[in-house]
């Protein structure tokens, strides 16, 4: 058995990845495909309304019981600030 040089080696193996490679092809998409795939993403956007935090905020603030109002008033306050302040 004889030796093949690294060389040999890897231009066996270029070889046969460009053959895998020239075989592939893909198809180009065409115009019609491509503006009616704009226009599913477009009403896809418009169809999931935007989070608006601000009103979850404000609605989960508004089912808290009332202590749990005053704890959170008065832990807002724990900072340096805050603390001289109470004190």
């Amino acid at each position: 058995m004889r030796k093949i040089s690294k060389n040999q080696e890897l231009t066996k193996l270029e070889s046969e990845w460009k053959a895998h490679f020239d075989r592939f092809t893909a198809p180009e998409p065409s115009r019609e495909k491509t503006l009616d795939l704009i226009e599913k993403i477009k009403s896809m956007e418009q169809e999931q309304s935007p989070v608006d935090l601000r009103k979850e905020l404000e609605t989960t603030q508004d089912n808290l019981s009332t202590r749990s109002k005053i704890v959170n008033m008065f832990l807002s306050q724990w900072n340096f600030y805050g603390t001289v302040s109470w004190g």
